[in-house]
């Protein structure tokens, strides 16, 4: 493979991330709350830490569902460029469980100082 096939094969997947940014959030942010909801509820329970990171693949899992049913014509734009669907989920989980894991480390440490 050349650096231009790189390049373009990792543009693809970086367009691909940023189209599962809406839905994700709002699954995930749906989730949470529910799961914060339903602690908050229960007496007793204290441990809220990292409910972003365990909620993160219901909201991919949802968006990639909702593609996979309404968008299923664009991945055969991908397909025509190389790159399997199995590839994108996998893409798109590895690169949402690195975003939340910094993210959760970030405000961790900003909370303890």
């Amino acid at each position: 493979m050349t650096i231009s096939r790189l390049r373009t094969i990792g543009k693809l997947h970086g367009y691909f991330f940023r189209s599962t940014i809406t839905l994700t959030l709002l699954f995930q942010g749906i989730c949470t709350f529910l799961a914060m909801g339903n602690q908050w509820m229960t007496p007793g329970s204290s441990n809220t830490e990292g409910l972003s990171i365990i909620c993160t693949p219901f909201g991919l899992i949802m968006d990639l569902l909702y593609k996979e049913l309404a968008h299923k014509d664009t991945y055969y734009f991908y397909y025509n460029q190389g790159i399997r669907k199995t590839n994108l989920w996998i893409s798109a989980l590895c690169g949402w469980f690195c975003l939340f894991t910094v993210t959760f480390y970030i405000i961790h440490l900003c909370a303890t100082v």
